[in-house]
C-alpha cells in the first residue's frame, strides 16, 4: 500500500528552499534597482519560503526548461554580465535572428493566473517585465531591441 511520508517530504522541501533560497549574487543588480524596496525586505528581513511558493517556483524552472529545449535552434543560455558595475541576467540570448534579432537579450515569461484580458490591463499587469527588458537597454545604450 502507498502512503504519504511526512518526513520526506519535508527533506525535499528544505532541498527546494535550500535551492531557491541561496542568494549568492553580491553587488548591485538591476532587479534590484528596479524593486528596491522588495530588494531591502528580502535582506532586512528574509522570509522562509511556503510550501505553495516553491511549487509555484518549482513548476516556473520546468516551464523555463521546456521552452529553452523548445527554441534551443533560437535562443541560447544567456550568462549574464556587469555594465558599469550593474549585474543583469536575462533568460536567454538569439542565435538565429529569426524570432528576434541575434545577439539580443530575451525574457520569457509563464504565467497561469492573472492574465490580461485588455491591452489596458496588459499595460499594468506586465509593466514589471517591460521596465525590465528596458532596464536591459538602457544599460547595453540600446534604443530598441
Amino acid at each position: 500500500m502507498l502512503s504519504r511520508r511526512p518526513d520526506l517530504e519535508m527533506k525535499f522541501y528544505d532541498a527546494l528552499r535550500d535551492s531557491f533560497g541561496a542568494n549568492t549574487r553580491e553587488g548591485v543588480h538591476l532587479s534590484g534597482l528596479l524593486k528596491p524596496r522588495q530588494e531591502f525586505w528580502q535582506n532586512a528581513s528574509p522570509k522562509v519560503a511556503t510550501n505553495e511558493e516553491l511549487g509555484f517556483w518549482t513548476a516556473g524552472r520546468g516551464h523555463e526548461d521546456a521552452l529553452s529545449r523548445f527554441l534551443q535552434d533560437d535562443f541560447g543560455p544567456n550568462p549574464g554580465l556587469t555594465i558599469e558595475g550593474i549585474s543583469l541576467r536575462p533568460d536567454f540570448v538569439s542565435l538565429t535572428g529569426r524570432i528576434v534579432p541575434a545577439g539580443e537579450d530575451v525574457e520569457m515569461k509563464t504565467r497561469r493566473s492573472n492574465l490580461p484580458e485588455t491591452d489596458e490591463e496588459a499595460n499594468e499587469k506586465l509593466s514589471s517585465y517591460r521596465e525590465q527588458m528596458r532596464g536591459y537597454m538602457a544599460l547595453r545604450r540600446r534604443k530598441r531591441m
